[in-house]
């Protein structure tokens, strides 16, 4: 998925529906260093290392996880590839 984030009050918010033992990654690409992205469980809480430029990790339960992407800077453009398997 490809965005752009105009401002820095914007924040844009992916969900994806997994079962607990699946294998989540998510790779954030972009030009700025100040765009980051974090993963968050169904239960609201954040995995090790569940912020930055990527994550791969087993999920612990089944329900919807979030990504939510956000910057530093005004105009700013991204993509984030999401595999579940």
């Amino acid at each position: 998925m490809k965005g752009y984030i105009p401002d820095r009050l914007t924040t844009h918010l992916l969900k994806v529906r997994a079962r607990a033992g699946q294998t989540l990654s998510v790779r954030l690409a972009t030009a700025r260093r100040d765009v980051d992205m974090c993963v968050v469980y169904p239960n609201g809480s954040t995995p090790d290392g569940g912020c930055g430029r990527g994550f791969t990790g087993v999920l612990p339960e089944d329900g919807d996880y979030s990504i939510i992407v956000d910057s530093k800077r005004d105009k700013t453009s991204y993509a984030v590839t999401v595999s579940i398997r």
